[in-house]
C-alpha cells in the first residue's frame, strides 16, 4: 500500500508544472515594430524620390519592402572586400538573410552612425546609382538608429500583464520568485534607448543578454551556450523567440523553447510549464500595488465622511 502512495506522488510531483527562468526576446516579442509609424517616417523621402526621378511602383515597393537595402549592403560589402557574404544563418523576422553589414550592427562590431559614414564615403556599387545610396542610408537612420528604433517600437499588446504574470509565479517547493531574463538580437545603443524609454517593460528582468554587448548572434550556438554557464543548472530554462531558427537553434542545446507568435498562445504554452497564480490574484495584486496610496486616502475620505455625519447627527439631536 505504501509504494503505490509513493508512486502516486512521484506520478504527480512529475507532472506538476516546473519551476524555471524564462528568458525573452525583444523584437516582436516584448515590443513591436509600429508598421504605420515606420513607413509614414520613410514615406516622404520615398516620395520625393519618385516625384523628382519619375520612379515606378516597382521600385518603389523595393525601397519599401527592404529589397534596396539588403541587395545595397551585400553589393557594398563584395565590393569592398572581394569575398563573398559572410552571413548564412542571421535572418530578419521574414527569415530573409541579413547582410553583413546589419550582422555587424548586432553584433556590436560597428554602431549605427559608423555605417552610416562608411557609406556616404563609398561610390554606389556596381548596379546602384547615387538615388539608391541616398535613400539606404535615409532607412538605415530612421529605421535603424536609436532615435528610430525608440520611437517606433511599442510594447506588445499584452505583454506587460504577461510579464506580470511570470513575475508572481512561485515555486511551491523553494517559494523563490519567478526569474526573467531576456536574450536578443541588438546593438548596445539601441537597447539603451529602448530600456530608457520603456523602463516599465525591463525593470522586472534580472539579466539581459544583448548581442551587441555578446559580440555574437542568435542562431549562433555560443550565444545559448552562454545563457546555459549562466544558469548553471539552477533551473529550467524556457526560452521565447518569435524565429523559428532561433527556436529551433536553443533547442538543439537542451533549452526548452517556445515559438512566439502572440502573447495569448505563448502564455497558453507557458501555463504548461510553468505554476502561475490564479489571474483573479495577479490582478487584485496588481491593484493592490498600484493603488495602494489612492484606497488609504479613499478610506481615510470615508472614515471622515463617517465621523462629520455622526457629528452632524449628534448635532440635529441637540
Amino acid at each position: 500500500m505504501r509504494k503505490k502512495i509513493l508512486f502516486v506522488t512521484m506520478l504527480i510531483n512529475c507532472t506538476q508544472p516546473l519551476f524555471a527562468t524564462i528568458v525573452f526576446d525583444i523584437g516582436n516579442v516584448l515590443l513591436n515594430v509600429k508598421i504605420k509609424k515606420a513607413i509614414f517616417k520613410l514615406a516622404p523621402d520615398i516620395a520625393s524620390d519618385a516625384f523628382k526621378h519619375k520612379c515606378s511602383p516597382w521600385r518603389i515597393a523595393r525601397v519599401a519592402s527592404r529589397r534596396l537595402l539588403y541587395e545595397y549592403l551585400n553589393a557594398r560589402r563584395t565590393a569592398q572586400t572581394g569575398l563573398p557574404l559572410q552571413n548564412n544563418s542571421i535572418t530578419d523576422e521574414k527569415g530573409k538573410l541579413l547582410p553583413d553589414d546589419l550582422c555587424d550592427l548586432l553584433s556590436g562590431t560597428i554602431d549605427c552612425a559608423a555605417l552610416i559614414t562608411k557609406i556616404e564615403n563609398q561610390s554606389a556599387p556596381k548596379g546602384f546609382d547615387d538615388r539608391d545610396k541616398k535613400l539606404v542610408i535615409t532607412i538605415i537612420s530612421k529605421s535603424m538608429s536609436p532615435e528610430a528604433m525608440a520611437s517606433i517600437m511599442e510594447p506588445a499588446p499584452g505583454i506587460l500583464e504577461l510579464i506580470d504574470e511570470c513575475k508572481q509565479a512561485i515555486d511551491p517547493q523553494t517559494n523563490r520568485p519567478q526569474e526573467l531574463w531576456i536574450l536578443s538580437n541588438m546593438s548596445e545603443e539601441n537597447f539603451t534607448a529602448l530600456a530608457k524609454k520603456y523602463p516599465a517593460v525591463f525593470a522586472p528582468f534580472s539579466k539581459i543578454f544583448i548581442s551587441g554587448s555578446l559580440k555574437i548572434c542568435k542562431p549562433e550556438r555560443g550565444i545559448y551556450q552562454r545563457i546555459l554557464d549562466d544558469n548553471n543548472n539552477q533551473s529550467t530554462l524556457i526560452f521565447i523567440d518569435d524565429q523559428a531558427c532561433n527556436v529551433q537553434a536553443a533547442q538543439t542545446v537542451g533549452i526548452d523553447s517556445i515559438h512566439h507568435k502572440n502573447v495569448f498562445t505563448t502564455r497558453k504554452e507557458l501555463v504548461k510549464r510553468v505554476q502561475f497564480q490564479d489571474r483573479a490574484t495577479v490582478t487584485s495584486n496588481r491593484l493592490f500595488n498600484g493603488h495602494t496610496i489612492t484606497i488609504g486616502i479613499c478610506s481615510a475620505l470615508a472614515a471622515a465622511s463617517i465621523i462629520a455625519w455622526k457629528l452632524l447627527h449628534r448635532t440635529r439631536m441637540v
